[in-house]
């Protein structure tokens, strides 16, 4: 459920990055930077409510959603290693033939790279934030029997 949330707000945020571009509009930039800052709170609650649901355990959403912005955090270092795996990849940034061009393709390679360990991390990272968050703060309902043997 956590997933499906993320998916679909990365999707609405990258759809308005992507209108924002092309019609060159300041306020798509601002909507889908919001969606961005909201898309860990989404999937906080998704995990959030697939855990109450729990007849054995009982928990608050609070955590949950603190640990998807903790773990959302995993974008810098998979930004950081999407671009060293980029930039290393054997792609130079000079030019193959002698017809003048700059040679660019090696600085593409490295932002594909960084864009993608960027989205790996923040996928990754908000996922098992979120549901360590609740793992961690949950606790038995009362009156379980499993409550008495754990």
């Amino acid at each position: 459920m956590g997933f499906l949330a993320l998916l679909g707000g990365g999707a609405l945020g990258s759809g308005l990055f992507y209108l924002a571009d092309r019609e060159d509009s300041p306020t798509l930039v601002y909507a889908s930077l919001g969606v961005g800052a909201l898309l860990p709170a989404a999937v906080g609650m998704a995990v959030c409510g697939v855990g109450t649901t729990s007849k054995v355990y009982d928990g608050r959403c609070f955590p949950t959603v603190g640990g998807a912005y903790i773990g959302a955090l995993g974008v810098l270092p998979g930004a950081l290693v999407g671009l060293l795996l980029g930039c290393s990849s054997g792609s130079s940034s000079t030019p193959s033939s002698g017809d003048g061009q700059t040679g660019l393709q090696g600085l593409d390679d490295c932002a594909v790279g960084a864009a993608v360990g960027a989205a790996l991390g923040l996928t990754i990272g908000t996922l098992v934030g979120a549901y360590n968050g609740w793992r961690i703060f949950k606790r038995p309902k009362p009156g379980t029997l499993r409550a008495s043997l754990l």
